[in-house]
């Protein structure tokens, strides 16, 4: 009897225990997600975690990735979640996971966190991330599931050989998981040959869509607005567009912006169109800041015509790479009015689209080296025919006939340029060499007199 009774006290006393650890989860999670007081039940859930707890580690994890409560620190974030994986907590794998895939100082460094810039000098480990992602994945966790898929197929880590994406996209999907669903139909899509191919990957599509995912509703708009594996529908297009906008896609916002100008799939509202191309570009979407310029400096309407804004937005969409823009300021400072007209500046963007590949510009640059030398410092006239004639000697054909017509109009002088050969080299590729034969080449380049202007060699 004796033993029997020591057996209840001790099973009580767990349950006990246990009823005191859940009232104190439920307590701290309480005073955090209420407002009332959130670094109470921060500390709370602190002290449970560092008795050893794992989904108190979790949420601890959760809370520095967040940064809501606590200072946002991606380093704090991994050694909890650390934790927490190491007793087995699927839902800290899949975060740590994740956090890999953010990018992580390596393991040991963590004494260090408070004297190093967080996540600094720390590229994304897909290979640790698929460890933990698979860990989860075998154990059960449908999102991990999804993610070890994402990783095998995008990011080439675990086994390729042996490991198959679509098998792990099918068991999340397999599990209600949206990502699985989201994956599944992005590999479907890839290798679709027939019909039911591709109506298998857009039914799974649309289930991720609904399930609210962003890139899945973007993913199906598009589908959808250039009819590839279903009917063109603009109106369902527009749509899908919109959620996926609403979600906070920038690629999206600007879809939804162009459909909205353009009438295409919903009537046009230039005013909301605005909105939405505006929303686009201050999200840094560089075609979203291109087109909001656009609308600004070639509205025929008069409406939204602002030569300030359209010159911000297109210096805004060049700080975000866009080649183009860089050109279409040259065209606005050359083609506008006389109080914006400004040719060495126009020539200074032209030349850095030209530098960028954008051929139009070139022919821009040579119209306006004809058409106004009087208005160009020979400094930069000189920068702009160095440029030419360092790509020209190099061999490119395009380039040696660019000077060529400078060399015609008069506007390159002193250096006689004769093309002694010109032949094909390289059918398949197009490519041409040729030999410029010109006194005292070596010392003198075509800049070497602009229209008066002495220019030094």
């Amino acid at each position: 009897m004796r033993g029997s009774f020591e057996y209840f006290n001790i099973n009580m006393i767990d349950k006990l225990s246990d009823i005191i650890y859940q009232y104190r989860i439920r307590t701290a999670k309480n005073l955090i997600k209420s407002g009332l007081s959130p670094l109470k039940g921060f500390r709370m859930m602190l002290r449970l975690a560092q008795k050893g707890k794992q989904y108190p580690q979790f949420l601890i994890a959760c809370y520095y990735k967040e940064g809501n409560i606590v200072p946002f620190s991606r380093i704090e974030a991994a050694k909890w979640a650390r934790k927490s994986a190491h007793l087995g907590c699927l839902e800290a794998q899949h975060l740590l996971a994740t956090l890999y895939i953010e990018g992580l100082p390596p393991d040991d460094i963590e004494s260090e966190s408070f004297f190093r810039p967080d996540g600094a000098n720390s590229n994304p480990d897909y290979q640790k991330a698929y460890e933990w992602a698979h860990q989860a994945a075998i154990a059960g966790h449908a999102e991990s599931q999804a993610l070890t898929g994402y990783l095998l197929k995008f990011q080439n880590a675990g086994n390729q050989t042996l490991l198959d994406p679509k098998y792990w996209y099918s068991k999340s999907a397999e599990a209600g998981c949206a990502t699985g669903h989201l994956g599944i139909s992005l590999v479907l899509l890839q290798n679709a040959r027939r019909n039911d191919d591709f109506s298998r990957a857009i039914r799974h599509l649309k289930i991720a869509a609904e399930a609210g995912l962003v890139s899945a509703n973007f993913h199906l708009a598009n589908l959808l607005k250039n009819g590839i594996g279903v009917a063109k529908n603009l109106q369902l297009a527009y749509h899908y567009f919109f959620r996926s906008a609403q979600l906070g896609n920038s690629d999206a916002q600007l879809e939804v912006g162009i459909c909205l100008l353009n009438g295409s799939g919903v009537q046009a509202d230039p005013f909301w169109a605005e909105t939405w191309l505006r929303r686009a570009a201050m999200s840094g979407n560089q075609a979203a800041a291109a087109s909001l310029a656009n609308l600004y400096l070639n509205d025929e309407s008069n409406e939204f015509s602002n030569f300030v804004e359209g010159e911000r937005w297109l210096l805004e969409s060049v700080k975000l790479g866009s080649h183009d823009g860089a050109y279409l300021l040259g065209r606005l400072y050359y083609e506008g009015n006389k109080s914006i007209r400004d040719i060495p500046t126009a020539l200074s963007w032209l030349l850095t689209a030209s530098k960028s590949g954008i051929e139009d510009a070139d022919d821009l640059i040579i119209e306006i080296l004809i058409n106004n030398s009087n208005q160009i410092s020979s400094n930069l006239a000189g920068q702009i025919i160095d440029y030419f004639y360092k790509y020209a000697v190099s061999g490119n054909y395009i380039f040696f006939q660019r000077l060529w017509k400078l060399q015609i109009f008069g506007i390159v002088n002193n250096v006689y340029i004769n093309i002694l050969s010109a032949t094909s080299i390289n059918s398949s590729r197009g490519c041409s060499c040729f030999v410029i034969n010109a006194p005292d080449a070596d010392r003198y380049s075509p800049r070497a007199s602009f229209r008066g202007y002495a220019l030094s060699p």
